[in-house]
């Protein structure tokens, strides 16, 4: 039984459920199945741990913010089925992809979550992989536009790159397709301030960020949220942060 079947079966789930027609842009798949699935089921898994820890008894709505092609969309359909699901995304054609064939709401996000304009609420926010391509200046726009679109007892649930993914920059485990010195700059960064950001070459305002959960705790003080659970290396080698309103 593979990783993936595992986490899934753990939810009553089998692989044989998730919607498995990938759309040929959907830069998440890189020719293996089984690898795919893992990710939306490691959303899952965070999902539901951050449920519990929101003390969160059922789920009747979740947005996917930055769903991407439905990576996690799909297993969040086959586990919610009877949830609203919206997904959103700055890519027109992920978002038209999850419409038309997994079947949910969505809308197209912008950079600028200040630009994003939703009269709507959910019970559950899910972030994965949002917070770690922007910098420090963005992270208060968009923690607040979570706590504005959750329902009264709801969670945002995100992810975070720390510790763990700062010695993978360091050993060089990860291609990060940043400049040549700019992961060295990354990691001396982290190591003093628990926060570095760099640019994608020629993506001005989307790249590789690196966030202590000290630094992160910080930011999250400053806004009406509370942190419920932090979990180390909760997907994959992302820690995951749950938060919910009120303090």
């Amino acid at each position: 039984m593979s990783r993936a079947d595992e986490l899934l079966a753990a939810h009553g789930l089998r692989a044989s459920d998730i919607e498995q027609r990938i759309s040929p842009n959907d830069v998440m798949f890189a020719g293996n199945i089984g690898a795919y699935l893992l990710g939306g089921a490691g959303s899952l898994r965070a999902i539901e741990r951050g449920r519990r820890a929101a003390a969160l008894t059922a789920v009747r709505s979740i947005l996917d913010f930055g769903c991407g092609h439905g990576r996690a969309l799909r297993v969040l359909k086959a586990a919610y089925p009877d949830a609203r699901l919206v997904g959103c995304d700055v890519d027109r054609d992920g978002v038209d992809f999850c419409r038309t064939t997994l079947g949910v709401d969505t809308f197209v996000s912008d950079a600028d979550p200040r630009a994003i304009d939703l009269d709507d609420r959910f019970d559950a926010v899910w972030a994965g992989s949002v917070l770690t391509h922007v910098g420090a200046e963005r992270w208060p726009l968009f923690l607040r536009w979570f706590e504005a679109h959750l329902n009264p007892g709801g969670a945002a649930i995100f992810t975070f790159q720390s510790h763990a993914a700062r010695d993978l920059v360091q050993a060089n485990g990860v291609d990060l397709s940043l400049a040549p010195g700019a992961p060295e700059a990354l990691v001396r960064e982290f190591d003093r301030a628990g926060f570095a950001y760099a640019d994608y070459p020629g993506q001005d305002g989307y790249g590789v960020t690196l966030s202590s959960f000290e630094w992160v705790r910080d930011a999250v003080a400053a806004t009406g949220l509370r942190i419920v659970d932090h979990a180390e290396r909760g997907w994959g080698v992302h820690d995951v942060l749950t938060l919910t309103a009120g303090r």
